[in-house]
């Protein structure tokens, strides 16, 4: 039950992170943190870094949700008081109990974060209060507290995984350049230079694509930004292993293609987390096989025999030319038009948008 509550919490979590501008960085870099867990160990119980936090982070949520309960119906009866007769008795009446309200069940959710976030401590606000007035005054209160807060961004290791997804969405981006912008040259069918130009960006994807994965699975081992240039490495690890490479790259881009109908349209602000946590919990299994397919090709040392490479090569190519040919229509649905082609869910940002 525990190990269940800590996954929902962890998924909720990174799925608000995603939804939010330039902070969805660090959803990128807590995947492949994952990802690179997995790789250099090759066990699946290194999979969940964040499993020692998120648990405290679901009972904060969950918490802040029922504290806060009271207030959004009261705001929505406040809301109509005004609605009915703006000004009145009873709409000044229903606005100050808000404001009051506000006040207090701020300082109540304050204090039960305080006290460690528990979800007792959202149900019990006197003694909160009494817990307050007892170790104001204590003297090493406030250096535990400071303590406490210090543990608990550490263990986020932010700046760590902030670096690794800024690199990996930079990197990435690099490489993507050139053959999508090729890709996506088609204007006038009726031109034969931009026909060939596209079919020509359409090759070159296929070929990056074949190789992103493995260079993002190596800059979540190594952590240096020369890791995502460094093809002839990659090649190497392709060799060792060309079946389990081969087949976590097909399950990771058959999982993202369904995605591609998250951006047929803008969803809600205050929704797009619900959206981002179907992007986490469909990238998530994908970024774990790769890692295990990166640990199987270490504890290799010979390549595979060369039939057994090309065989393998040519059925990722082949996936991948069918996952380009439905690419290519991406532009027709998505809102974005033709930034969707950038998109790419299994090695951009979880986002829908």
């Amino acid at each position: 039950m525990r190990l269940m509550f800590g996954l929902t919490s962890l998924l909720l979590m990174l799925s608000i992170l995603a939804a939010i501008p330039i902070v969805n960085v660090f959803a990128l870099g807590y995947l492949l943190e994952a990802e690179g867990r997995v790789a250099r160990t090759g066990k699946l119980r290194y999979a969940l870094p964040l499993m020692a936090i998120a648990p405290r982070f679901g009972m904060i949520v969950l918490g802040l949700s029922l504290c806060l309960l009271p207030l959004v119906i009261l705001s929505d009866v406040a809301a109509d008081a005004h609605l009915i007769a703006p000004g009145g008795q009873k709409d000044r009446a229903f606005s100050f109990a808000l404001r009051v309200l506000t006040v207090i069940l701020t300082i109540h959710a304050l204090l039960a974060i305080a006290r460690g976030g528990h979800i007792v401590t959202f149900f019990r606000p006197l003694k909160n209060l009494v817990w307050l007035i007892t170790r104001a005054f204590s003297r090493d209160h406030w250096a535990r507290s400071s303590s406490a807060i210090r543990e608990f961004f550490s263990a986020m290791q932010l700046g760590q995984q902030w670096r690794t997804g800024l690199t990996a969405l930079l990197g990435t981006g690099l490489w993507l350049l050139i053959p999508t912008a090729m890709f996506a040259a088609l204007n006038d069918r009726q031109k034969p230079g931009q026909v060939l130009l596209t079919l020509m960006g359409g090759v070159l994807l296929m070929i990056v694509l074949s190789w992103l994965p493995l260079l993002q699975c190596r800059l979540a081992v190594e952590r240096h930004w020369r890791s995502m240039f460094q093809l002839q490495a990659a090649r190497r690890l392709f060799a060792r292993t060309p079946m389990c490479w081969t087949l976590a790259m097909v399950i990771g881009y058959a999982l993202s293609l369904p995605l591609y109908l998250f951006k047929t349209f803008a969803p809600p602000g205050d929704l797009l987390w619900m959206f981002s946590l179907i992007f986490i919990v469909t990238i998530y299994p994908a970024r774990i096989l790769l890692g295990l397919a990166y640990s199987r090709s270490m504890r290799l040392e010979k390549p595979a025999f060369f039939l057994w490479r090309w065989l393998w090569s040519l059925l990722l190519l082949a996936a991948l030319s069918v996952y380009v040919f439905l690419l290519f229509f991406a532009p027709a649905i998505g809102v974005n038009g033709r930034q969707v082609l950038f998109e790419h869910p299994l090695l951009m940002l979880p986002v829908p948008l």
